[in-house]
């Protein structure tokens, strides 16, 4: 099994890359399109 310090660095790069403002979908970043569903709900 891999060590905490693995697992940590892959949840780090994760969340990272997934709430970078190099991830822009349709209008607008991905943060925003959470933000939205999250306020439509």
């Amino acid at each position: 099994m891999p060590g905490y310090k693995v697992l940590k660095g892959v949840a780090h790069n994760v969340g990272h890359s997934f709430t970078s403002l190099m991830n822009y979908a349709d209008d607008d970043y991905t943060m925003g399109h959470i933000l939205r569903f999250v306020r439509d709900a």
